[in-house]
């Protein structure tokens, strides 16, 4: 599946609807979504020592880091976090710096960027360096849950739980 940039912008538009002000953090039974500015970006990808893949730098962009716990159809899950990462925390994983106890850096493998927690030290990650850095893949798995970051937002926002009939199912 492959979306219009159209596509694109009409999902990313209906995600600002959840946008709340930073001092908001954290109803996990709604969906949020925290601003984030060009200046952040600039910097985090600096600090990392890479461009952010164009799908997901243009979804901070445009939306921001959150979570997505709603479906489009008002559906909620409360099992899985689903956090789109904020950039500080982007930075720690990609970096492997002295982070919470919530990540287990053998969980991903060197040069994924984990940039999706579902909880319990599951995350969905992009590969920045590979041929297709906006394939979104659970760690070490050769094949892709979704060909590009903004097929998985989409996904996503259709059903908050369609990964699960991907997880598990690897291929190393």
């Amino acid at each position: 599946m492959s979306l219009s940039i159209e596509e694109v912008d009409k999902i990313f538009s209906e995600l600002n609807q959840f946008r709340v002000p930073d001092d908001h953090r954290g109803n996990a039974q709604k969906n949020e979504f925290w601003k984030i500015e060009e200046a952040e970006l600039a910097d985090a990808e600096k600090r990392m020592g890479i461009m952010i893949p164009h799908e997901l730098r243009r979804f901070y962009a445009k939306v921001g880091s959150g979570h997505l716990v709603r479906s489009r159809k008002g559906v909620l899950q409360t099992d899985y976090l689903n956090i789109f990462v904020d950039l500080r925390r982007l930075s720690e994983l990609w970096l492997r710096e002295d982070v919470s106890f919530q990540y287990d850096a053998e969980l991903v493998a060197d040069g994924e960027l984990p940039f999706f927690d579902m909880g319990s030290y599951s995350y969905f990650v992009l590969r920045p360096h590979s041929a297709n850095p906006n394939a979104v893949y659970a760690p070490y798995d050769k094949k892709p849950v979704s060909n590009s970051f903004n097929e998985f937002v989409l996904q996503l926002y259709q059903d908050t739980t369609f990964y699960l009939d991907h997880v598990g199912d690897y291929e190393v």
